[in-house]
């Protein structure tokens, strides 16, 4: 079994890694934006890596967060989804844009 050390250790490196798969994923985008091709699959694909990164992130987040004798964060409750101010649509609670008008969280 982990200790809580391992695991924070392996959630800073997981950090690490979400935040180079952002800024690969911006500058991807930029670089398709320049040459004015978009290739919407490999955009994709290196967001959904990202989004995996976050969902490990997560739920080594909810380990941490529970007692060891408590429920497991399986069962813990999601927040609740908020409506984006600009464009009204679904705004997961761990998003910090809305993923159909791309408006940053503190909008939605």
């Amino acid at each position: 079994m982990s200790t809580p050390r391992d695991l924070e250790r392996a959630r800073a490196g997981l950090v690490h890694r979400h935040a180079e798969l952002r800024a690969d994923l911006g500058g991807l985008l930029l670089e398709m934006a320049r040459r004015d091709t978009f290739n919407l699959a490999l955009l994709e694909t290196k967001a959904r890596a990202a989004v995996a990164v976050e969902t490990e992130i997560a739920a080594l987040d909810a380990t941490l967060a529970a007692p060891a004798a408590s429920v497991p964060a399986a069962v813990a409750m999601p927040s609740a989804p908020a409506s984006c101010g600009r464009c009204h649509g679904e705004v997961p609670a761990n998003a910090n844009f809305c993923p159909f008008c791309g408006a940053p969280r503190g909008n939605a």
